[in-house]
């Protein structure tokens, strides 16, 4: 990616933003430890909000729907196991190991 940022710069003719996007022109130039405005603010509290409290939620919701919602059959040919130990040792940790997981992660970020 970083091979296409000089080339970005000349096809748009304006200061090229990889962090904040359309909201730059209401930000700083400064480096993210130094930014002060309303954007740098907005930005901040929406990427602590997604890295935060949605990723872990969106995890946890993976792993109760794969390991309660998904048959045994169909999770076997997903994941190309066979109906042995392996498939077994895979529900028993995605049923019960990750979300309890998963959780303490979300409740340690909040």
């Amino acid at each position: 990616m970083s091979h296409l940022v000089p080339r970005l710069r000349h096809v748009s003719r304006e200061p090229l933003s990889v962090g904040f996007g359309v909201m730059m022109p209401y930000g700083s130039y400064l480096p993210a430890s130094r930014q002060v405005g309303r954007a740098a603010v907005a930005v901040a509290s929406i990427d602590g909000l997604v890295s935060n409290v949605l990723l872990p939620f969106g995890g946890f919701a993976v792993a109760v729907f794969a390991g309660w919602c998904m048959t045994a059959r169909l999770a076997a040919t997903e994941l190309g196991f066979g109906a042995g130990r392996a498939l077994r040792l895979w529900q028993v940790t995605v049923r019960y190991i990750a979300p309890v997981g998963v959780l303490v992660v979300l409740l340690q970020s909040l």
